[in-house]
């Protein structure tokens, strides 16, 4: 995430070929100010907007406001500048207002994939994992092959690129072009088959590694890694105080656990022996 608390305002304002051009503000790290500062930027366009910008029926071009959250705090700014205004009774119609929508990407819900674009986008953006991702995109396709059209699936492509620069941010390398994984349409399933193998595959890859160089401590660090990640700093923390000092097949399992559990509570139960959900 780029800061505890950070936000980026963009408005997208579509051509007359309906193709948008967005228009970027700096991050932010006062949020409760976002309605106020939207209004303004909102204004800000349409003022450097040109008698030329005008169409056939002589309005202007509609702005569609957009603010990305990327912090890891929980947002709470109002939504619409009404919010922070006080109200002049019998004059509610008259107060400036301007609702803007919020994508949230450092808290996405994790068992709610709504079928939209945005909650998509949302949930890989806040993936700890690489098997986050997969199981984002798995339930992406269902809804995409039973009610998407031609364009929704092209935009399923857009999503794997997108989860190609994502992963050096996790710490794991892009697949090589032997490796890659051609995620066209009619073999969608066993494309994410094997994106989840290839998943499963990178930390093992990473302990073999370790192992070779007769380090259980850097089996250790890279597990440490992953868990940070996946689950937080914390649980990172917990797992290496009880893990210090195993062996290497205990920490080869215990990599497939970090996998396989939906959270961090579920992880330090199985590697403590707790049987699982």
């Amino acid at each position: 995430m780029a800061s505890r608390r950070n936000t980026r305002a963009s408005c997208a304002c579509p051509s007359r070929a309906a193709r948008p051009t967005p228009w970027r503000n700096a991050g932010s790290r006062c949020p409760s100010r976002t309605p106020i500062r939207m209004a303004a930027y909102i204004g800000m366009v349409y003022e450097s907007l040109t008698p030329a910008a005008r169409g056939t029926n002589e309005r202007y071009l509609a702005i569609f406001p957009l603010v990305v959250h990327t912090g890891d705090v929980e947002w709470n700014a109002a939504d619409n500048l009404r919010d922070v205004a006080d109200a002049i009774p019998g004059l509610a119609g008259h107060i400036a207002g301007r609702r803007y929508m919020r994508l949230d990407l450092g808290l996405p819900p994790r068992d709610d994939l709504r079928n939209d674009r945005l909650s998509v986008l949302a949930h890989l953006t806040g993936g700890r994992s690489l098997s986050d991702m997969v199981r984002v995109l798995s339930k992406a396709a269902q809804w995409l092959q039973r009610d998407g059209d031609a364009e929704d699936q092209s935009l399923f492509g857009a999503y794997w690129d997108w989860v190609k620069v994502l992963l050096p941010g996790l710490g794991m390398p892009v697949p090589e072009p032997d490796t890659d994984v051609v995620l066209e349409w009619r073999d969608l399933m066993d494309g994410l088959t094997t994106l989840e193998a290839r998943a499963r595959e990178w930390p093992q890859e990473w302990l073999q590694q370790g192992r070779e160089e007769g380090r259980e401590e850097g089996q250790l660090a890279l597990l440490s890694r992953l868990t940070s990640h996946r689950f937080g700093v914390a649980t990172a923390q917990a797992l290496v105080a009880e893990l210090t000092g195993s062996d290497h097949v205990r920490l080869e399992a215990v990599a497939d656990l970090i996998l396989d559990c939906e959270t961090g509570g579920e992880l330090l139960d199985r590697v403590n022996g707790k049987p699982g959900p």
